[in-house]
């Protein structure tokens, strides 16, 4: 129903973007990103009730909750009605956020618009590939459903990868993920990990062939990360991602959009890439990101970094996508089409040393080490007032003017953001069958900027 169609959108955590600009749930919820059932999974559901899956104790047992295997990696599987995965926990006398997701499942899985609940991970000490599902197989597709995470803290974790629905993908092949809306807060206090990716749907996607793809999907989310190791480590990086961490394959992310307040704050001397829909690109990796838009907030604080002797330019932050690994080759990244509405982009950086950084409204920026690869800028266009800078104090607004093909993106004011051509005829080119464009006449607490039809 709509109370329950709106819940993704509710606690003022919707589309944060400046202080001028407001955003709020609509009127009616009937084109709201609530993921519809498809006729294929009705169809599955009729055909095949054994696959259904109507309560969290099924979740585990068919899909390999807490890597136990599964019953069958391979089958379609589809959600009967909403779970709470703490139902599960709690019948079996469990920790309250022990969890550890399906590896390897290669079917379909069918969400027909319900709600997964409950899913609350907490990292072990080395705590890999954390998610829904902890890895995916060739083949498998994910889609139709929301679902909301959250995080709980420890203090001694070290070598953290963490992604919302899907850990890591390491192999060649293809997986979908489709019509996935994911709402949560990701919390890492005192950490002490030298390697740190995090997304909020997707940790990293590896491996040279295939083609992944994540479509029409959307984020509200908190990313709060802290940490206290102070150690110079070249070879690690810390990579956060408001849809995607780190992208080491050929991946398209398309008609997507991610509301993430970003709030990382860093002690260590090493790699870090930023971006409001993906983090980094590396090794083999063939990222699109089209058709997207980025809000929220985007704040770095390396303010207390002390050794500059081994990493310079290392820093990379962009409303859309961070930037290019150091070091790594065939690395090609295409920006197209996209949007940044972010707040601020911003790295502080000790006095004396800003130049290590590279901040921008779309894209941070390339390592300048020499990382082969293409990057590809094409019609892509950014908030005037965005705020963008390397210091703590006073620093620059972002170029007004700028270009569709470069880092900046073409600056647009907050009105003509809110004009339905600048998205559809008039700029971007999006489709009025995917995304729906009405909260952009509205005003006040009726405003909201544009949501993926059902």
């Amino acid at each position: 129903d709509e109370v329950e169609a709106n819940k993704l959108y509710e606690s003022g955590a919707l589309f944060p973007a400046t202080a001028a600009i407001t955003a709020a749930k609509p009127a009616a919820a009937s084109n709201w990103e609530t993921p519809a059932a498809s006729l294929l999974s009705l169809t599955i559901q009729a055909d095949d009730v054994g696959n259904r899956i109507s309560n969290a104790n099924e979740f585990y047992e068919k899909l390999g909750g807490d890597g136990n295997g599964g019953v069958d990696l391979t089958a379609n599987y589809s959600l009967a009605n909403d779970i709470n995965l703490e139902d599960y926990r709690d019948s079996n006398s469990l920790p309250v956020d022990s969890w550890e997701g399906p590896t390897g499942y290669q079917g379909h899985f069918f969400g027909n618009g319900y709600t997964i609940r409950g899913l609350k991970l907490k990292p072990s000490q080395s705590a890999r590939n954390l998610a829904l599902f902890k890895t995916l197989g060739d083949g498998a597709v994910v889609e139709n459903f929301s679902i909301e995470a959250e995080t709980s803290q420890r203090s001694d974790v070290h070598n953290l990868s963490f992604g919302g629905i899907l850990g890591l993908v390491n192999t060649s092949g293809t997986r979908t993920i489709r019509n996935v809306h994911l709402t949560g807060t990701f919390e890492f206090a005192n950490i002490t990990s030298t390697f740190l990716t995090v997304g909020g749907l997707i940790c990293e996607f590896q491996g040279a062939g295939g083609g992944s793809i994540i479509e029409n999907c959307s984020v509200d989310l908190s990313i709060d990360v802290e940490s206290t190791n102070t150690a110079t480590n070249t070879s690690n990086i810390i990579a956060i991602g408001g849809i995607l961490a780190v992208s080491r394959a050929p991946v398209t992310i398309r008609n997507c959009r991610a509301n993430v307040d970003f709030q990382i704050k860093l002690a260590n001397n090493q790699k870090v890439y930023i971006g409001g829909i993906a983090g980094m690109g590396g090794t083999n990796s063939a990222l699109t990101v089209s058709n997207c838009y980025s809000t929220g907030d985007i704040v770095l604080d390396n303010s207390a970094r002390t050794d500059f002797s081994a990493i310079t330019n290392d820093v990379f932050v962009g409303g859309i996508a961070g930037g290019k690994r150091y070091g790594e080759n065939a690395v090609s990244l295409t920006i197209e089409n996209c949007a940044a509405l972010v707040k601020r982009t911003l790295a502080i950086e000790p006095t004396g040393n800003e130049d290590i950084a590279h901040v921008e409204r779309i894209y941070g920026g390339d390592n300048p080490s020499g990382s082969a690869g293409v990057v590809t800028f094409s019609n892509n266009y950014a908030l005037k007032n965005m705020r963008v800078g390397k210091t703590n104090g006073a620093y620059p607004g972002a170029d007004d003017a700028g270009d569709a093909g470069s880092l900046a993106g073409l600056g647009k004011t907050e009105a003509q953001f809110k004009l339905p051509a600048t998205w559809k005829t008039g700029a971007l080119g999006w489709s009025d069958t995917i995304w729906d464009f009405d909260g952009l006449t509205k005003t006040g607490a009726a405003f909201y900027w544009p949501v993926l039809k059902k």
